[in-house]
């Protein structure tokens, strides 16, 4: 029997609201400096946190499907939310450096290796009576504006611990609350799912026996490599608060509203950048979401230090940010237009994750070292150089791609990877 659109859909805003989970690993994308003071650590050391993540997160994108395959994703979803739950309220007494490094690691443990895989599972489940393109993008849509209003709650309540030390603190403390709640709540919303009933898909299984043979095709490369020039500017992003505070003067609070509000206008810039290239087709919009991207740095770079320039500083970030949301909100689309076979999807998108997410491994550090070596406004115009480079790059590797494509069908590419093994016939 189908499921009610009511518990449908109820059961996706849980999903989109469990996305809370990332918001303490991330946490330095709002509360970049207040964290570095309350670890008294240098960008280089803040940087290092992030790399333990990424370390342990980029492997994960493959092999965490293995165990939504065998544990029930519900189990997972909640299991996931309180570890990180738990292990945000000893975080949020601020241990010693190296403790902090060990809770990142096991964040990423159960934000990619545990959670992540079982989010897509549940919402492949959610998404069966209403269509799988309607689930998956509200999904994407619902858990931007998810950040929104658990960032404006964990805000409010780090202002009124009086920012700063104690204001990360609290921050924290409110984020893992938020934690505990989503997984009692999801935990009771998918009880009674049993996911054994839902229609398999070949292609959604990770197949180790074809890893080998995808990283051999120019396809699964170019279309990792442009993602992976693309990601460095959404790994960079995390330092557009500490940006505004150290060089331009804003309070701590109001930058982290702004980088706040840019989550809460994601969803409506990635829809408007969805229909557009709808209209255009997927390469054309690629490449003009990517040339905005250029530009936008560009912008950035240009842009004097000084609070004299805040608004400036703030309008240009705010358009950097459009149009890096507007080309997330596409890249994955590449996978259609490449023709990769959906025999092998599963097994491709796992193998290009682990290359256009090292960024997360070593981006952080990279932006770290820099920020230390050249203080001020300099260090950050670096990192923008290198984000610019990278952007360049990305549209070079786009443009290859579309001239590789070009009158090439799925079976000439992929035809000894996506058919099915042949079944020895009996004696």
């Amino acid at each position: 029997m189908k499921t009610s659109k009511f518990l449908a859909w109820g059961r996706l805003i849980a999903l989109m609201f469990s996305s809370v989970i990332f918001s303490i690993p991330y946490i330095l994308w709002t509360l970049y400096v207040p964290m570095q003071n309350a670890l008294g650590v240098d960008h280089s050391q803040l940087a290092y946190i992030m790399t333990v993540y990424g370390a342990v997160a980029i492997p994960s994108y493959l092999f965490g499907g293995f165990i939504a395959d065998k544990i029930s994703p519900t189990k997972l979803i909640s299991f996931s939310l309180l570890g990180v739950g738990l292990l945000g309220f000893y975080y949020s007494t601020v241990p010693a450096y190296g403790i902090v490094l060990v809770i990142q690691f096991f964040m990423a443990l159960l934000s990619i290796g545990c959670y992540f895989p079982a989010l897509i599972k549940a919402t492949r489940f959610v998404s069966e009576d209403m269509g799988q393109s309607l689930g998956f993008g509200a999904l994407e849509g619902g858990r931007k504006l998810s950040y929104f209003v658990f960032n404006a709650i964990f805000i409010y309540f780090f202002t009124r611990a009086g920012e700063g030390v104690e204001g990360f603190k609290a921050a924290l403390f409110t984020i893992s609350v938020q934690c505990l709640v989503m997984a009692v709540i999801t935990f009771f919303v998918f009880k009674n799912v049993n996911y054994n009933k839902m229609a398999a898909k070949e292609g959604e299984k990770v197949d180790l026996s074809k890893v080998i043979p995808l990283l051999k095709k120019p396809a699964i490369w170019l279309i990792a490599l442009t993602i992976l020039f693309v990601y460095v500017s959404s790994a960079v992003q995390g330092y557009v608060t500490s940006y505004l505070v150290n060089i331009f003067g804003m309070g701590e609070a109001q930058s982290a509203w702004f980088f706040s509000f840019t989550q809460f206008a994601a969803p409506l810039i990635v829809v408007l950048g969805g229909w557009l290239t709808n209209k255009a087709g997927i390469d054309k919009g690629m490449l003009v979401s990517q040339v905005l991207l250029v530009i936008t740095i560009g912008g950035l770079l240009v842009v004097p230090g000084g609070p004299t320039y805040l608004l400036p500083a703030m309008a240009s970030l705010l358009i950097f940010l459009i149009a890096l949301y507007v080309v997330r909100g596409l890249y994955w689309a590449l996978v259609d237009y490449a023709k990769i076979p959906k025999l092998i999807t599963g097994t491709a998108l796992g193998v290009m994750m682990m290359i256009c997410y090292t960024p997360d491994f070593f981006m952080y550090n990279v932006a770290g070292n820099i920020l230390d070596a050249n203080p001020g406004a300099a260090g950050y115009k670096i990192v923008f150089a290198i984000m610019l480079v990278c952007a360049v790059l990305s549209i070079g590797l786009m443009t290859t791609l579309i001239k590789y494509l070009k009158g090439k069908t799925a079976e000439e590419m992929y035809g000894d990877v996506s058919l099915p093994t042949a079944v020895p016939a009996k004696a």
